[in-house]
């Protein structure tokens, strides 16, 4: 049994295919960045593992990723997901099935904004003479799940 589940939000993809093995389950999950003006930071993807099977055995690995077995997850970082590095994958094998890999939560942050929308002037409310003023554009996730 193969089960794909895709997320198309943000301008980008989240795919993940987990398929049914002799031992297990064969993991792959897949990022596309398609809005290049995007630069994502810090991003991490949690991905539920079962409980007491062990650490995945992990194969192409974009990125870095962390084992944490007290809460049951693989956490794949990525530093930057940018036009220079849009896409990527992970690759993992461990005992469980399909259904076992989700929910998928994605965190990370984006000094740009999805719209780019900015501040490009501002006035005083009496008269329209100019502001000196400064802006700082911060896009953060509250909830990004793949279910």
């Amino acid at each position: 049994m193969e089960l794909e589940r895709t997320v198309l939000q943000l301008k980008g993809s989240l795919n993940c295919w987990p398929s049914e093995s002799v031992s297990g389950c064969d993991v792959n999950i897949e990022y596309e960045l398609q809005e290049e003006s995007l630069e994502l930071n810090d991003v991490v993807i949690s991905i539920p593992v079962p409980s007491g099977v062990g650490a995945p055995v992990i194969g192409d690995l974009d990125g870095e990723y962390k084992h944490d077995s007290r809460r049951n997850l693989l956490e794949w970082s990525l530093p930057v997901i940018d036009v220079n590095n849009k896409t990527g994958s992970l690759e993992f094998s461990v005992a469980g099935q399909p259904n076992d890999f989700f929910p998928i939560n994605v965190s990370f942050v984006s000094k740009r904004n999805y719209c780019d929308i900015q501040v490009t002037k501002a006035t005083h409310v009496d008269g329209d003479a100019p502001v000196r003023f400064s802006s700082e554009t911060s896009f953060v996730v509250d909830k990004y799940e793949i279910l």
